[in-house]
């Protein structure tokens, strides 16, 4: 279904936007196949990982609350620091995701 409505989307556009160099045909199909794969993705394991961490963060933290609220505060000092790593690994690795998909499409359009 999502590819459908991307192309729909495609189809709806101006012909000037064919004619530019990244909107060639390989490079649309290509975008079309891998665009609804990740959205797939990040719908699917990537929303139940995030459910699942956020889950463990809370009843971790209710139960260090419950035995030692000193250790709590400890462990509630390093949070920022864990998300401050996780969005630098993110960003790491989206600059390898730019590469794959340029070099996707570049072998689309041949």
């Amino acid at each position: 279904r999502m590819r459908g409505l991307a192309l729909k989307g495609i189809l709806k556009k101006p012909m000037a936007f064919f004619d530019k160099e990244q909107n060639k045909a390989g490079a649309l199909t290509t975008m079309l196949e891998t665009d609804a794969a990740n959205i797939k993705n990040m719908a699917g394991p990537t929303l139940g990982v995030a459910l699942q961490s956020i889950f463990c963060l809370v009843v971790g933290l209710a139960i260090a609350f419950y035995y030692s609220w000193r250790m709590s505060l400890v462990m509630l000092a390093m949070v920022p620091m864990f998300m401050v790593s996780g969005l630098a690994e993110a960003e790491f690795s989206k600059g390898f995701d730019g590469d794959i998909d340029e070099t996707f499409k570049a072998s689309g359009a041949i």
